[in-house]
Formats: C-alpha cells, structure tokens, sequence
C-alpha cells in the first residue's frame, strides 16, 4: 500500500505537465558519457553534468579562452587544448564551424564543442560590479527520490536541493543540502549522514585566476599529489586518458570524489602561475587541516610544476591491520611533495610526475609517459607506473589497476586508428604486478588485461559498437572475459538502441574444483521517443540479465534525472525496466521524472533467501532557472 501510494504521488504531480526540451543537449551530453567513461571510472557525474550545462548556457567565446577554462571541457586532451590555442592565436575564428580546421580534433569532438563554444571578438572589457548581477543567471534544483521503497519502509526519501548562481564566466555562488535516505532530519548525527555545502568563486580578473571560499576541488599534474578530477577508467581510446592540471574548482556536489572546504587562491605572473589554499572539514569525527601550494611554469610548448601538501588530523589515524594494509598510512600528519612535467610539440607528447609521501617509511610513486601521433588519425600511448608499497596518499587518484595508488609496478599500451572511413578501431594492453595481496584478492600477485574497441559511425545508416576485454589475474578465477554489442538506430523523434554484454569467468581447479566455468549475459533494449507534434521526452529500458556469479556481474549506463546517474550492476537472475521522461515547463521551469524496477526469478530469490523478490525507485525533480 505504501509503495502504491508514493508512485501515485510522483505520477499524479508529473503527467499532467508537459513542455519542450532541449533534446539534443540532453542527447550530446549522453554521447560524451558514452564515448569517454569506461567500467571502473571513478567519475562524479553529478558534477560533470552540472558543469557541462553550465557551459551550454554560458559558453566560451573560443577567441579569448584560457587553457584553464577549456580544461571544463573534460573531453579534450591536453594536446588538443595546445592546438585549440595555438590555432586561434594564429586564425580568430569568425564561427563555431572553422573548429573543423583545427587539427587533432575528431568528428564527435567537433560536434561537443559546438554545444559549449562561441566565436566571439577577443577583447577584454572592464567589469563593473553592477554588471555581475544584471548579467546573471540564477537556478534551483530541488530532487525527490523515494529509494527501494520495498525495503526502507520507514523513511526510502532522499532529497536535494541545490541554488546556483552565476554570472559572465566572473562570479559562481551556490549552496547544496541533502538528506539521505533513513537519516534523521534533525539531531546530532545528521552530519554523517547529510551534506550542506556551499561556495563562492571569483575567475579571470586580472592576475587573479581564481578565488574559492567554501567547497572545491584541487587538481595538479598527474593526480599523484593532489587530484579532485574524475577518474574515467581505463579505456583504449587513449585521448580520453586525463593528464591535465585543472587547479582549483568548486564543488558543487553532494560528496562523490575528495573535496576540500576552506580557501584558495590562484595568481597568474606572466608565464609563472602559483597557487595556494587552505581546508578544514571533519570525517570520521576526526579534523582534517591541509594546506596546499603550487607552482607552474610555461614556456612554449613546455609546462613544468611542484605541488606540496601539509595535512594534520585532529587525532592518529589507527588501521585494523589486515591482510591488505600493513603499510597504509598510520599518524596524525602527512606530507606530500612531488613535481610534474608536460611538453608537446607536433606529433610528439612527453608527461610525467615524481611523488614522495610521508609514511612510517617516506614512499615514492612515479608516473610518466609519451604520446604519438603517427598520423592524424594514428595515435599511440605508452605509459609506466610505479607505486610503492610505502606510498600512500589520501588524495591521489592516478592511473592504475586499483583505485589506490598503492604497491603496483605497470605498464599501459594503447593505440587508436581512425583512418578507414566510419571505422574507429581501438586496443590497448596493460600488465601489472603487486608485492603483496590486495583487497577483495588475497592470491594476486599481478596480471594483464586486454581490450579491444571496434566502433562503425556511418552518417545515415545504424552505429554499431563492439568491445571485447579480457583479464587474467593469479586469484580466485584465473580469466574474465567480457563482451558488448551494441547497435543504435534513430530516424526522426526515435532511437532505438540494442545492447547484449556477456562475462564469461575461469576457475583454478586447485581453489574451486567444483566451479571451473560460470558465465553472465544481460539483453537490453532500449526505445526512445522525442514528440514533435506534443513537447515530450520518454526514455523507455526492458533488461533481462543472468549473472549469478558476482564474478559475472555486469554494468550498463541508464538515463536518469538532471544531475543524477546510475549505472547499476546486474547481479542475479531477472528483469530490470524503467520509464525516464524530460520536460520544460516553459523557459523557467523544467520537470524530470524516472521510475524503475528490479524484478528477480523465484528460483535465485528461494537461492539467496531474500525477503522481496522486487526493489522500486522514483526519482523526481524540478528545475528553475532565470
């Protein structure tokens, strides 16, 4: 009765109200997630969402950009920002359309940056205080979620409400509160389980790059300092590999990926850039107290910089030894040093960092690599990695096979071929070892992974995506094997979207002589419809999945709410569906509304002896904005 009763009411408020929407925004911002995130990413989507709407409704004049404002645009490299720049300095652009001319850039490249872009003239105009109010743009998000419903019968609401402020590329305010689900409202512990959070920034007035009060995120060279970018996972095409140095950004979010609360700074002499910042916060009932300094140099086509953190705690940091953490960081303060180095020239890019970290024993962590373009459509990326077992950096976020840069010796090789027409073909291998056991796979001493990606865009007829990868480690299953095909149709107001993924896992006789094979499959179809006659989105998902090994679990991206994002495992034996819709009210109001469900077989539910067989969500949100 209780869950009848809250889909009514989410249904009863969403389908007496329709409106016209952005599609194609909605629908390119999708494609980027597709294109850049991999299984494994460790991405704040909410985050990456709100920036890149954002960055529709103020877009960069291409004429008069900094290199830190294109780095927003998180799907470009840093050699493609090299070529954006030195390209305009040479040409200004009359149009968003002569982006075709510079080098270096794909076809769907050029199609996101049409999204965030404009050619503008290049001058610089004088600001005035009354101008950072008349030219702003104002937005509340406020979401509902009713979570599980089956399950949290007391209390399965979730909430956010967010106010955003933001005026000329000048000034960005915003507060952000949310209530978990099964928290309380009120009372001594609702810190640890909510978030309130808010910000200010000023950017680009005159030497003064930026100022952030309030929650940010810091990221410096290779993400073994200091990193608060999103991490998209391993993936063979290589250009979507992030190695560039953001600096500080706000945060927006509801906590995702580290963040910082306190001050920072950015000052810009010349080609010399140094930047400093201060934060406090509490987690875990123990104070954090970290203060952050860098300083870059650029000359040409070189970018050299050290970063430093001091962090002190409140209390020593004491670790349950485990099998896994015998060398984990343990005290109540922690310094951080390390120094980056980025240089391109035509076809040829060089990168790498060296860190050291305090410890019971300092550690040292090092990162480098090259990237080359044999052609315009040839690229090839070699890259080495060596993490110490000493090394142990809270705030790192570099490449790897784990997500902690912790005890791993590897070396990645990618290439990327895009010279047959519509064809795009990708591969990459990357070995690793480890000199102790890791979480989760006491017996793993190492392994290697490999990964193909075969993706045919033809400009009228249906794409179609293959990738294969496959994993061996010295665990509990020897091989993983994983397959996805995906084929996409659209015509008109429709796409059509098929998907089948398959896991096929081996066994070590000697470990698991009663399991030597298990296998996992999910068949997904998706339809969606954009009204043309009646303003309406619907987005409509049917999946049937059997992965009842957790080894087999499977991970399909879905549609979602404004800032919201799921990409659920498939685990068991059943159907997933759910019904997402998009609106604009008018040109203030939007409305977005998603409901899903989780059905499993009888069979796996007397297996696992599970109380509900079903598991619902309904998500709700409306936008204002002016």
């Amino acid at each position: 009765m209780r869950k009848t009763t809250l889909i009514a009411l989410f249904c009863g408020i969403l389908f007496p109200l329709c409106a016209q929407e952005d599609y194609e925004l909605t629908h390119v911002i999708e494609d980027i997630y597709h294109t850049v995130i991999e299984e494994g990413a460790e991405a704040d989507f909410e985050q990456m969402q709100e920036q890149l709407m954002h960055l529709s409704l103020h877009k960069i004049n291409i004429n008069q950009a900094t290199r830190n404002q294109l780095q927003d645009l998180f799907f470009l490299s840093e050699e493609q920002i090299d070529k954006i720049l030195l390209y305009r300095d040479e040409h200004p652009l009359h149009t968003i359309y002569e982006v075709q001319l510079i080098p270096g850039l794909r076809e769907w490249e050029y199609r996101f940056l049409a999204h965030f872009i404009e050619a503008g003239p290049a001058q610089k105009n004088k600001i005035y205080a009354r101008d950072l109010f008349i030219n702003s743009h104002h937005e509340v998000d406020w979401r509902i979620d009713a979570r599980n419903i089956e399950s949290n019968l007391n209390d399965p609401i979730y909430s956010n409400f967010k106010y955003r402020f933001s005026s000329m590329h000048t000034l960005d305010m915003g507060i952000t509160l949310k209530h978990d689900v099964g928290s309380n409202w009120w009372g001594p512990d609702t810190y640890l389980a909510n978030h309130c959070g808010g910000y200010a920034q000023l950017s680009n007035i005159g030497r003064l790059q930026t100022l952030v009060l309030g929650d940010y995120r810091a990221n410096y060279g290779l993400g073994l300092v200091v990193s608060g970018q999103m991490r998209m996972g391993k993936t063979a095409y290589i250009n979507n590999i992030q190695f560039g140095s953001q600096g500080l950004k706000k945060y927006g979010g509801t906590g995702g990926l580290p963040f910082f609360r306190g001050v920072g700074t950015t000052v810009s002499l010349g080609p010399v850039e140094t930047s400093v910042w201060y934060s406090c916060r509490k987690e875990n009932d123990i104070w954090q107290h970290l203060i952050g300094a860098n300083a870059a140099y650029t000359w040409k086509h070189l970018r050299v910089g050290v970063t430093a953190t001091q962090t002190f705690f409140s209390d020593s940091l004491h670790i349950r030894h485990k099998y896994y953490n015998t060398k984990y960081f343990q005290g109540n303060r922690q310094a951080v040093i390390g120094a980056h180095a980025f240089y391109h020239f035509q076809w040829l890019t060089l990168f790498g960092e060296v860190a050291v970290a305090q410890n019971t024993r300092w550690g040292v962590a090092t990162l480098v690599g090259s990237k080359m373009a044999a052609t315009n459509d040839i690229h090839f990326l070699l890259l080495g990695r060596y993490y110490s077992p000493w090394f142990d950096n809270r705030l790192a976020a570099a490449f790897g096979e784990t997500t902690k840069n912790n005890d791993e010796l590897g070396l990645y090789a990618g290439t990327e071929i895009l010279s047959l027409k519509d064809w795009r073909f990708a591969l990459y291998a990357d070995l690793f070892r480890f000199s102790g056991p890791k979480y989760a796979t006491p017996d793993t001493i190492g392994g290697v992974e490999l990964q193909t990606d075969i993706g045919w865009t033809p400009a009228k007829l249906p794409h179609m995506n293959l990738k294969l990868r496959w994993k061996r480690k010295n665990s509990a299953f020897l091989d993983r094997l994983q397959a996805q095909y995906l084929l996409r149709w659209q015509s008109g107001g429709w796409q059509l979207e098929t998907s089948l993924r398959g896991s096929l896992c081996t066994y070590d006789p000697d470990k698991h002589p009663d399991a030597r094979l298990t296998t996992g499959y999910t068949v997904t179809q998706d339809v969606h419809y954009h009204f043309t006659s009646v303003p309406i989105v619907l987005q409509f998902r049917a999946e049937w999945f059997d992965a009842q090994n957790w080894n087999n679990r499977i991970y399909a991206y879905e549609n979602d709410v404004l800032y919201a994002f799921s990409i659920p495992a498939s685990y068991g034996q059943g159907a997933r569906f759910y019904l997402n819709s998009r609106y604009h009210i008018n040109n203030h109001f939007a409305l977005y509304f998603k409901l899903s469900e989780t059905v499993y077989t009888p069979t796996w539910v007397k297996a696992r002896a599970l109380t509900r067989a079903t598991r619902t969500d309904a998500h709700l949100l409306l936008r204002i904005n002016y």
